[in-house]
């Protein structure tokens, strides 16, 4: 499973704050009701992503991967070659 690149990120906050704008143009709330808002929907999804992803992830017992081959840390996404 991979990771949500950056620019899907940076699409997400531009269209969560383009409704916040509009929120506020039209009085449904303050600017920093908005701004609160928007960080706590992102945290959420980030959230709710590495939960999904991690759950997704099988765990590969350590004797069946090769000296030398690719691997993934499933804890935090970083690549290195196996030992």
């Amino acid at each position: 499973m991979q990771q949500i690149p950056d620019w899907a990120w940076t699409l997400i906050r531009y269209v969560l704050t383009a409704i916040g704008t509009v929120a506020v143009t039209k009085g449904y709330m303050s600017a920093d009701q908005s701004t609160a808002l928007i960080g706590a929907l992102v945290s959420i999804v980030s959230i709710l992503w590495g939960v999904y992803v991690r759950y997704n992830t099988r765990q590969v017992p350590a004797d069946s991967v090769k000296p030398g081959a690719p691997v993934v840390s499933a804890a935090t996404g970083q690549k290195f070659l196996s030992t």
